[in-house]
């Protein structure tokens, strides 16, 4: 299995090759409709300790430990490599992580968007409290 290496799951490779062949069919089908439409995916798979996140187009993911994964935009109408990031969450203990598209990021910055959530947060810890 070229996605696993010995008994441990490669993610990155997993996820890569299943992003580029939904591709390959959004692009076959679309030639046949003679549709021109693109798309985005933001994939994140948390294995344990780890946290991969894979991110095709204008989609972007924030973790509230001030470490954001933000993409540079692709060029249009390009194959979709998706950029894969590695994180160990053991070393970095985050409460949260945000994935959205541009709907959200153009509303929200980084910072807003996690303030809202720590918010949020506190407001239920108070609210079990009483």
């Amino acid at each position: 299995m070229l996605h696993q290496k010995k008994t441990k799951l490669i993610y990155g490779r997993l996820i890569a090759d299943e992003i580029l062949l939904a591709d390959y069919k959004l692009v076959e089908m679309s030639r046949k409709k003679m549709i021109i439409a693109g798309s985005t995916a933001l994939i994140a798979v948390i294995d344990s300790t780890r946290l991969i996140v894979a991110n095709v187009g204008d989609s972007r993911g924030v973790i509230n430990f001030k470490v954001t994964f933000d993409y540079p935009l692709k060029p249009k109408l390009v194959i979709a490599n998706p950029d894969i990031l590695e994180f160990e969450l053991s070393t970095h203990r985050p409460q949260f992580l945000i994935l959205a598209s541009d709907g959200l990021w153009d509303t929200f910055s980084n910072e807003e968007a996690v303030l809202l959530l720590n918010q949020d947060f506190m407001n239920r810890i108070l609210v079990q409290k009483v």
